[in-house]
């Protein structure tokens, strides 16, 4: 179980890093 949670968390933090605009954009359109 904290196996999985510790792959959701690196994968999130790599689409922090990488997609950065695109999560942006997502919490702008789900802020609306």
């Amino acid at each position: 179980m904290e196996i999985k949670i510790n792959k959701e968390i690196r994968a999130y933090r790599e689409t922090l890093f990488f997609g950065l605009s695109v999560r942006q954009f997502v919490c702008s359109v789900l802020a609306m």
